[in-house]
């Protein structure tokens, strides 16, 4: 499996939103040149992630974008499902196509679904504010080690486990 840089830049620029807090608007063009991404491509991107409900666009004075769900609330398998597509995690391994399943099975079939599906299942469990604590600087890289080892981690993030699926993009306007 091989990700985009699609995914990669989504995945840049909304920790970057999620370590602004949670309800913080920001303007794509702040976005795009902290995290050095095109800014023309981050908002075709950031569109995207408006129409999965990841991202809320603000417009008027208070313009730029904002995250849809509080960071503990956003998956990163709905982020790579978003980017990726939702077909992501039944692809076959020599393709980008969807296996062909038992009935014409690839040589790597059975480890290939049983693996997609614990990787599925981990990034289920992996919040977008979980990711904001493994890209810091190096000085607040080493706070945050002092935090993780009194004993803060994952599991004690507040985090209630999604069982949502992604629908595909909303239609609200």
């Amino acid at each position: 499996m091989r990700l985009s840089r699609e995914t990669e830049y989504a995945l840049q620029g909304l920790v970057f939103l999620a370590r602004q807090g949670d309800g913080a608007v920001v303007q794509l063009a702040d976005i795009a040149s902290a995290q050095s991404i095109p800014s023309t491509f981050l908002s075709k991107i950031f569109q995207k992630l408006v129409r999965y409900g990841l991202l809320r666009s603000h417009r008027g004075s208070l313009r730029g974008y904002s995250l849809g769900r509080t960071a503990n609330e956003i998956s990163v398998r709905e982020i790579l499902e978003a980017t990726e597509g939702q077909d992501l995690f039944i692809r076959c391994a020599f393709s980008h196509n969807i296996c062909e399943g038992d009935e014409n099975p690839c040589v790597l079939h059975k480890v290939w679904k049983k693996s997609t599906v614990l990787l599925r299942e981990e990034l289920e469990t992996l919040s977008l504010a979980d990711l904001t604590g493994q890209w810091l600087p190096d000085a607040a890289h080493r706070k945050h080690r002092q935090y993780a080892n009194l004993g803060f981690n994952r599991q004690s993030s507040g985090r209630r486990k999604s069982s949502r699926p992604i629908a595909g993009p909303s239609h609200r306007a």
